[in-house]
């Protein structure tokens, strides 16, 4: 009876209530731990005094972070229960190989580049605004080794409605460059010091690599950000007779429209995530899934993330 009511009835309380519970009785904890804390104290002390000699000291659990193995485990372990979705554990993962990455694999490379040079002509200028809707570009003098500035699409506008032309000197902003070579967080580091939206990137001999933006950085972490000039796009591409290319970040809501299905999908936000939950954690590439109508086939993966898949009708 003392085990039942002293201990299982109030955990099994605080785990239906947790918040509630949690509030109402937090003051008294604190003021429990601010009154034996001179105590505890004390017998630690004693404790670390008697162990020194012999060249040990007490193991403190909560000085001790979790590596970051431990964190993914528990995230993952948390994910397989239920307690977060595909999205929130990507999320973590997502900030774990922030530190990993080479701001290279994440740059817009130098043949993507979308570069305004000094010589175009007015006309010229504005039908690159019309026809690319970026909100930024660098300036060249000859080649995209030769960058002057960038400019901003809001000055470049606000010039030719109040001037009735545009001079690029006048409204050209710095900007910096970084190594192609940097990790993802140094180079939001270094971008965000300059208080800039963006760098040019360069290789070990000082040639432009690409292009990066904060944009860019941000994405690694939650995911694509759409803005307003960003044209809505789907990641369905048909290659044969009822067999799509698609990419696995492209919503399951999106899937079941455009084929018909009916997958469901609590906890997961992508086609991507929902086979990685079917295939289980030894997923490889051809591994493949059938639904009602349709085989899914992994196409490519990077580590256990299904980048590439494709969806093809087996009636």
């Amino acid at each position: 009876m003392e085990v039942v009511i002293g201990e299982l009835v109030p955990k099994a309380l605080a785990l239906y209530n947790t918040e509630k519970i949690m509030l109402s009785t937090s003051f008294l904890l604190v003021g429990f731990y601010k009154l034996t804390y001179p105590i505890i104290y004390f017998f630690n002390l004693s404790t670390d005094l008697f162990l020194k000699p012999f060249g040990y000291s007490q193991a403190d659990e909560v000085d001790e972070p979790h590596t970051g193995d431990e964190i993914r485990l528990l995230v993952e372990e948390s994910y397989k229960s239920g307690l977060i979705d595909e999205s929130e554990q990507r999320l973590v993962d997502n900030i774990f190989e922030f530190e990993e990455k080479k701001i290279r694999e994440i740059m817009v490379p130098r043949t993507d580049m979308v570069c305004i040079y000094e010589s175009d002509s007015e006309e010229k200028i504005l039908a690159i605004l019309k026809e690319e809707g970026v909100t930024r570009y660098p300036v060249c003098r000859k080649n995209k080794d030769d960058i002057l500035g960038f400019v901003h699409i809001r000055d470049l506008y606000n010039q030719k409605i109040n001037e009735n032309k545009i001079e690029l000197e006048e409204i050209l902003r710095d900007i910096i460059y970084i190594s192609e070579n940097l990790t993802i967080d140094k180079a939001l580091e270094r971008i965000r010091k300059e208080k800039l939206q963006l760098a040019i990137v360069v290789d070990e001999y000082g040639g432009t690599s690409g292009v990066v933006t904060i944009e860019d950085i941000l994405e690694e972490i939650v995911g694509e950000i759409q803005d307003e000039f960003d044209k809505e796009e789907t990641h369905i591409k048909k290659i044969g007779a009822g067999s799509y290319l698609v990419d696995g970040t492209e919503s399951i809501n999106y899937i079941n429209k455009y084929f018909g299905l009916d997958i469901e999908h609590d906890g997961f936000d992508s086609i991507g995530g929902w086979i990685s939950y079917m295939l289980g954690s030894n997923i490889k590439v051809n591994q493949s899934v059938t639904f009602e109508n349709y085989n899914f086939t992994i196409l490519e993966l990077d580590k256990l993330r299904v980048v590439k898949l494709i969806i093809k009708s087996v009636i």
